[in-house]
């Protein structure tokens, strides 16, 4: 249904196609497999690659590697996996399983989020995820992540 407005619009990069649960039912899952289904359809019929994140876990289902190594077989690129969903770094193992993951993929792009006032949206949340080896952040207080990558990450990186 999306398609006919990217062609209207010219627009077929800049969508953003993720993947999800909207409820426990089939119907209402859509999936990794069908994320890519939707990329290979829009490439096929514009020549074009949007962009889409797939989501997994690291430590609950190990689906985040499993993502990762399915967008280095079959993705058109312009994609990601966002790793965990807003980094609960405070369950056991987690943020060691994200690092490892995260390492032993470097030319995948790996995304969390700090959204909803969520403990860890601060440098020292943000700095949490980014030694997860974790590269792209979501987050309510842009302005404080620039902050952030500008002043704490590059006096971190200095040392």
């Amino acid at each position: 249904f999306i398609f006919p407005i990217m062609q209207k619009t010219g627009n077929y990069t800049s969508c953003l196609i993720a993947f999800g649960r909207l409820g426990s039912s089939p119907e209402k899952q859509f999936t990794a497999e069908q994320a890519l289904q939707v990329q290979k359809y829009i490439f096929e019929k514009s020549g074009q690659k949007p962009y889409f994140l797939l989501r997994g876990w690291t430590n609950k289902t190990k689906s985040a590697q499993l993502y990762a190594e399915k967008l280095r077989a079959e993705s058109l690129t312009n994609a990601g996996v966002i790793v965990n969903g807003s980094f609960y770094g405070e369950r056991p193992g987690i943020e060691e399983a994200t690092k490892k993951l995260c390492s032993s993929m470097p030319d995948v792009l790996f995304l969390s989020w700090t959204v909803n006032k969520h403990p860890n949206d601060n440098p020292a949340g943000w700095q949490r995820i980014y030694d997860a080896v974790i590269r792209g952040f979501m987050t309510d207080n842009p302005l404080g992540l620039l902050r952030f990558i500008v002043n704490d990450l590059k006096t971190a990186e200095a040392k």
